[in-house]
């Protein structure tokens, strides 16, 4: 909606522009009104529509954070498990390096068998 030009009525236009100032503000207002009242069904139709989602998000979220506390908590008892094991596994290691013979843990080549001679290489002078 627009105000209507009275300024460029000849002879009376400079008389008019007070009323065609406050026709404008009048008009601006009208306007105004009726695009609120457009785009109000469309925020209440939005507000709404969040609304929904968010209830339908909340029980979600809860049980992700359930599910993943869950897995948390279980992974962490396997891994306290696995280090039992390990720290068994260390101890009878620990024992069965203690009864095996010395000479067998150094794992040295038998005295029967030579060992081949590397060669020497003589440097170019």
């Amino acid at each position: 909606m627009s105000a209507p030009e009275l300024s460029n009525v000849p002879f009376a236009g400079e008389y008019l522009e007070p009323l065609e100032s406050s026709l404008e503000s009048i008009t601006g207002r009208v306007n105004s009104f009726w695009e609120f009242s457009q785009a109000l069904p469309v925020a209440l139709d939005f507000f709404t529509r969040s609304g929904w989602a968010l209830l339908v998000a909340i029980p979600l979220i809860v049980i992700v954070l359930v599910r993943s506390y869950r897995t948390a908590s279980r992974r962490r008892k396997d891994l306290q498990e696995l280090n039992g094991t390990v720290a068994q596994l260390q101890s009878e290691l620990a024992a069965i390096k203690l009864a095996l013979p010395a000479e067998s843990c150094l794992a040295l080549p038998p005295v029967n068998q030579e060992q081949p001679r590397q060669q020497r290489t003589r440097r170019k002078q």
